[in-house]
């Protein structure tokens, strides 16, 4: 590859290495929030597959159906995975520029798969994220990070956390690093309550777009109450609901931020294995639930028989997928 076509030596403007910054932390946290509750081999998901209300999950379901959702999923981790492994040094901050879509959309089609094994016909981005949403709240015995939500409305400081501890800070700066279990939460706190700020404005503008003022035309300002309104009928604010965000932002806003806003080689190619862990612990997560739902031995031959059909190195594949 030649190396003149890379700036190796980007200048990110401030507002670049801020929001850089800040995808970072909140990724640090959920990392760190995973291997806190679950350990950092995820061994506390068989765990949560011991539970009595996992066995309640179990419901006749075709296996067939959702295969193919699965397989787009595994294949979008396994692209996410193999890239690192190719050690391409400083590009990794352009791959940094895809890799937050890549991990939405091994995580939107693993909740496909999910929602196929539910009964559920729902394939539009708001209203799987809606039901996600309202599944993670409503099974407070799964594990979090996944079941911390967010509820009421920022807009008018009017807003709560379930599954979120106490010691929960939500003051803390985006831009301070998680140094332990607090902080982490702290951060995760703020991730869901900036991200569902997000979600409410986009809410109120829609509204604004057909609710109309005495001259006809698109209100300007609303009512304290009219935003609590709105912000009622939205579904609760989880960590797939960040996924989603931070792909929008890559896509149409803050691109230059996930490509120059990191500091050096090293923090980049930090970036990049935070999304990739999130993002692989998640799918293991939506995967268990799927498992809760067709039974361990359909799943298995699902996945086999996707891993049968992949070559060696096992250095590109995820522990599960290897031989």
């Amino acid at each position: 590859m030649p190396r003149g076509l890379f700036n190796m030596d980007p200048m990110p403007t401030e507002e670049d290495a801020g929001a850089f910054k800040t995808y970072r932390n909140y990724l640090d946290a959920f990392s760190r929030v995973i291997d806190d509750t679950l350990g950092t081999d995820l061994s506390g998901l068989p765990k949560m597959m011991a539970k009595p209300q996992f066995v309640n999950l179990r419901r006749p379901v075709s296996v067939d159906p959702l295969v193919t959702h699965l397989r787009s999923a595994w294949s979008t981790e396994l692209l996410m995975t193999s890239f690192r492994a190719l050690d391409l040094g400083d590009v990794v901050r352009y791959a940094n520029v895809w890799v937050p879509v890549q991990s939405y959309y091994a995580v939107f089609t693993a909740l496909l798969a999910w929602q196929v094994a539910s009964g559920s016909e729902a394939t539009s981005h708001t209203a799987v994220l809606n039901a996600i949403g309202n599944e993670m709240r409503s099974r407070k015995w799964l594990p979090p990070p996944w079941t911390a939500v967010c509820l009421g409305c920022p807009q008018v400081d009017d807003y709560v956390f379930e599954s979120v501890p106490n010691v929960a800070d939500r003051t803390i700066s985006n831009f301070e690093a998680p140094s332990d279990v607090e902080s982490s939460w702290s951060l995760v706190a703020k991730c869901l309550g900036t991200t569902r700020e997000d979600i409410i404005d986009d809410a109120i503008t829609e509204w604004k777009k057909h609710n109309k003022n005495k001259k006809g035309q698109p209100r300007k300002a609303l009512y304290r109450h009219e935003k609590a309104d709105i912000a009622e009928k939205e579904a609760p604010t989880t960590l797939f609901d960040f996924l989603y965000r931070m792909r929008i932002r890559s896509n149409y806003r803050d691109t230059d931020a996930f490509a120059l806003g990191a500091s050096s080689p090293a923090q980049a190619g930090q970036f990049y294995d935070l999304v990739t862990k999130v993002t692989s612990a998640t799918l293991r997560f939506v995967e268990t639930l799927v498992v809760g739902r067709v039974g361990v031995k359909e799943f298995e031959r699902v996945l086999l028989a996707y891993r049968h059909q992949y070559p060696r190195p096992d250095v590109f594949l995820p522990h599960r997928f290897r031989r």
